[in-house]
């Protein structure tokens, strides 16, 4: 079916959920059916952009202590801040996407650093830089939630975009009805994953079809509550503008680890030209790098 459809099926059972109408089983899979299509719809119309936003980070003490105590437990020493301010900048182009962090505030102990995480289509690409060292390292998973993190924000789930998500045979969807968050209508999707962990999805249909909440509830136990605000960018497209999450998690040693964080987008360069150099690093000389798909590791050379 195409889109236009859906959306007219849409308004109709909106007016008459919000209303107090109960809609039948096939209404509802009509509903859930024009909410994955309205995502993918509105996934694909964001093809390019250049982003920049503040990040602030809060740790609990209980978070910084279970993380200091694994890293231990491998004889590894590790230098984590409670609280923390940082400027992103993400630019993407398709699948391509590449995240630069620079530390704005941080406490007095801890050493800034930059951070550039770059996926270029077929492999992960990621440079370190502090006071004292430069590190490399080529290779890895692609994630979303690293590599793009505003997404956290409205518009992915599980380290995937909401479109993949929706779309995927990976996951079992439904419908749980209306909820109104921060006063906009939303219909609520569970989304449940084969390990037990399950999504909570408020979904926005007047804002892009972000989710303005996001609840996971982790098969380990603990939770994750994402709320975000969307500002209309151009005529048709919606993008997160704040968000807050609050995540409780519980480590392998059975302790809660809480973590806070807000974002306020500062910029936004949409539907762009972004030229493919954006999508590589050339490691400075002194760099050491870990290439896990050579299974080697080198230092860059200096300059003779």
């Amino acid at each position: 079916m195409k889109l236009t459809r859906y959306c007219v099926v849409f308004s109709i059972i909106t007016l008459l959920s919000f209303s107090g109408f109960v809609p039948t089983v096939r209404a509802q899979e009509d509903v859930l059916e024009t909410i994955i299509q309205g995502v993918k719809h509105y996934d694909s119309l964001l093809k390019s952009g250049e982003v920049t936003l503040i990040l602030k980070t809060e740790l609990a003490d209980d978070f910084v202590k279970s993380a200091k105590e694994a890293f231990e437990a491998r004889g590894q020493q590790l230098a984590l801040s409670k609280s923390s301010t940082e400027e992103v900048t993400i630019v993407f182009n398709g699948d391509k996407v590449r995240c630069e962090t620079k530390h704005v505030e941080i406490e007095d102990n801890m050493e800034p650093s930059r951070d550039i995480l770059v996926y270029d289509g077929e492999k992960n690409l990621l440079f370190v830089e502090t006071f004292t060292e430069k590190v490399g390292v080529i290779g890895g998973k692609k994630d979303t939630s690293l590599m793009d993190p505003i997404r956290n924000f409205g518009l992915a789930l599980f380290g995937k975009s909401l479109s993949e998500v929706l779309s995927s045979s990976d996951y079992k969807l439904n419908l749980l009805g209306q909820q109104h968050v921060n006063g906009a209508p939303c219909y609520v999707v569970e989304v449940l994953r084969e390990d037990g962990t399950r999504g909570k999805l408020c979904i926005d249909p007047l804002a892009g079809y972000g989710a303005r909440r996001i609840e996971v509830k982790y098969n380990t136990g603990g939770t994750t509550v994402i709320d975000t605000d969307f500002q209309q960018v151009s005529d048709g497209l919606w993008y997160p503008s704040k968000g807050s999450l609050l995540s409780h998690r519980r480590s392998d040693t059975g302790m809660v680890m809480t973590k806070k964080k807000t974002m306020e987008l500062k910029k936004a360069n949409l539907n762009i030209d972004i030229p493919d150099s954006y999508f590589s690093i050339a490691f400075p000389a002194g760099t050491r790098v870990a290439d896990k798909i050579a299974g080697i590791t080198f230092r860059v050379p200096t300059a003779e």
